[in-house]
């Protein structure tokens, strides 16, 4: 009964301690880090972290869409951005065939979420930190890229004949403008490819207008 009454402040340590421990272990959770998509040239293998569907906008009407898309709590900054493709050190696009590719393999790759803006601008930010999705009515620049999700008819049901498309613009430093289409159904998996011609703005709003909005995509 001694040798008991000895061991027992040590057992009780022991416990102590481990209960300490397991409280530290519980309580520093490892944040998961956003959904992306492989830069260009590559595969983009992980799935974005969202599970419902997606809801796309449906053709805007006359009124300017302003708004700036980026997860919530992210910051946009330069870091690292010297060992991207596509992206100075600055974080500005100096080639937008890369940052064209890579939106191009998210919406495709991610299937129905890559219809959603707001996962396509988690992705986006969490390869490129400095880059941000805006509205269809917003100019791009070297950081931003303006984007359209909606259906290739204004009015009407999605299917076969009324596909979901993603409208993007691309601008890199020295001016140049890159468009992308990408549109199908169920998915987005067909693209096209285009340049603006000198003068046009580079948004996306009006490429829709000229080149998706009532047309039949090839």
């Amino acid at each position: 009964m001694r040798r008991s009454a000895h061991l027992a402040p040590v057992l009780l340590a022991l416990v102590t301690g481990a209960a300490a421990l397991g409280c530290t272990s519980s309580g520093a959770s490892v944040a998961t880090p956003p959904a992306t998509s492989a830069p260009a040239g590559t595969t983009a293998t992980t799935e974005p972290t969202a599970t419902t569907k997606p809801t796309t906008t449906t053709a805007p009407d006359d009124e300017d869409d302003t708004t700036t898309t980026k997860k919530k709590g992210t910051t946009t900054t330069a870091s690292g951005s010297d060992d991207l493709p596509g992206v100075n050190a600055d974080g500005e696009i100096t080639d937008a065939r890369v940052i064209r590719e890579f939106l191009f393999n998210t919406v495709e790759q991610w299937g129905e979420q890559g219809l959603d803006p707001e996962q396509l601008a988690e992705g986006l930010n969490a390869t490129f930190p400095s880059l941000d999705l805006s509205g269809y009515q917003v100019d791009s620049t070297p950081t931003r890229i303006s984007t359209f999700s909606g259906s290739v008819q204004e009015k009407g049901e999605n299917g076969p004949d009324n596909p979901y498309v993603v409208v993007f613009t691309v601008m890199q430093v020295d001016g140049t403008c890159l468009g992308g289409i990408i549109y199908g159904y169920p998915t987005a998996t067909q693209r096209i490819e285009l340049e603006a011609d000198a003068g046009d703005r580079c948004a996306a709003m009006p490429l829709y207008e000229a080149r998706v909005e009532g047309q039949q995509l090839p």
